[in-house]
């Protein structure tokens, strides 16, 4: 590192370190920083001040991303703040506005930027999951998987609904769901219940990590410029590939360990890993409505498979369409007409409005599924504003310079292999 941060002092930049906290406190002490050892202390107390925010303060996420962003943005110089907007290579002039501004106008524009090109796409997605779980559409879908291949490969049937699951539902939902899934099978057939577990994780982690509509691959599809549909095919494949690399590490792992799962007077209550979210929407309607284990309080019984399926196939299936009429990146003028068939934010909503549907036929809660479908909206929002509270932190770290610290210790390296 103290390579690199000479490598950095020899660029030709000029830094005057004005109007910073940290500036104050060096010229109290008398002591000067290069540009890439005042991006690296900003760095560094940026990320434990959020870390210490969530896991010491126990601050919500939302409230401890702001604040990091604020504190990166108080201690960086206005000579090292660039253009902290939603966008890779900004204008000079760009740049020099923002500079200019207030840390709390970076932030916010940061802020706006980020939820406005993904903030709908997280909120219909949360609608989609939310339908699905009350409905009973997910817990069809396990069950069925379930029911062909048999309870002897019910482990790789586990791998396999976390990842489909993991896809239009929140990652916890997942849980809800399919926990008391693999706490059946363990009565039933006195299996591994850790391997069960295991396989749970590995499918939805994969699912949640690289498949849009979840927040993370949204998000990095944006920053890339990847299309919705590449993000979602290669997310697909790769997802595929280290579920199934989780799959075998899981097999391996979990054996000759021994474990139960806790001894609740419900048995259609939430796992215990996921109870002590007490704030959390499903823990929240959880005494009032046990939907977990397939139980029918309506007595409207399933939706079939093919329902079941279609809030996540048909927006796969715009989405991929769309991509097939792309001339040059956009539509051809013959085709304007279909833009907004195939834009993402449609195909999503075309998504939860099927999905709402098929909760309005087979809805299993006590509860009417417009209450159902704003307690999604509910959920969404929290990660939405910590999405975009997450945008912000990003923006200000990048004003003060990480990209071009870590540019240089990629070409740092890279000459150092190059000599010997």
């Amino acid at each position: 590192m103290l390579g690199v941060l000479g490598t950095l002092e020899r660029r030709p930049l000029v830094v005057r370190y004005a109007g910073s906290m940290l500036d104050v406190l060096l010229s109290t002490l008398g002591l000067t920083l290069s540009p890439a050892a005042m991006t690296t202390v900003i760095l560094t107390v940026g990320f434990l001040a959020v870390v210490l925010a969530i896991l010491v303060v126990r601050l919500p996420p939302f409230l401890a991303l702001l604040g990091g962003a604020a504190l990166v943005g108080l201690l960086t110089p206005s000579a090292l703040r660039i253009a902290a907007i939603d966008a890779p290579t900004p204008s000079e002039q760009v740049a020099a506005d923002l500079a200019a501004g207030s840390v709390v106008q970076q932030m916010a524009t940061a802020f706006g930027a980020t939820c406005g090109k993904i903030g709908i796409l997280i909120a219909l997605a949360a609608v989609i999951g939310h339908a699905m779980r009350y409905s009973g559409a997910a817990d069809v879908i396990v069950r069925r998987l379930l029911a062909v291949v048999g309870e002897r490969n019910a482990p790789a049937a586990l791998v396999g609904s976390g990842f489909t699951i993991g896809i239009p539902v929140f990652f916890d939902t997942v849980f809800y769901l399919m926990i008391p899934i693999a706490r059946s099978l363990w009565q039933r057939t006195g299996g591994n219940y850790l391997f069960y577990v295991l396989c749970i994780i590995c499918g939805a982690t994969m699912a949640h990590s690289l498949v849009p509509p979840t927040p993370g691959p949204l998000y990095i599809a944006d920053r890339l410029g990847i299309s919705l549909w590449t993000m979602t095919v290669g997310g697909l494949l790769v997802g595929s590939l280290t579920a199934v690399t989780g799959y075998l590490f899981a097999r391996v792992s979990s054996r000759g360990a021994t474990l139960t799962p806790p001894d609740e007077d419900d048995e259609t209550s939430a796992p215990a890993s996921a109870a002590t979210n007490a704030k959390s929407d499903e823990q929240r309607d959880s005494g009032n409505d046990r939907v977990d284990e397939g139980v029918d309080a309506t007595g409207l019984g399933s939706p079939p498979l093919l329902a079941a399926l279609l809030p996540i196939v048909v927006p796969l299936i715009l989405l991929g369409w769309g991509s097939t009429l792309l001339v040059g990146g956009s539509l051809p003028p013959e085709k304007a007409g279909l833009a907004w068939l195939v834009d993402k934010n449609a195909a999503i909503a075309i998504g939860a409005i099927l999905s709402l549907a098929i909760l309005a036929r087979w809805n299993r809660s006590p509860r009417r599924w417009q209450e159902l479908a704003a307690d999604a909206l509910l959920s969404a929002g929290q990660i939405v504003l910590i999405t975009g509270a997450g945008g912000a932190f990003g923006a200000m770290m990048r004003s003060a310079g990480v990209r071009t610290l870590f540019e240089s210790l990629f070409v740092s390296t890279d000459a150092s292999e190059r000599a010997q």
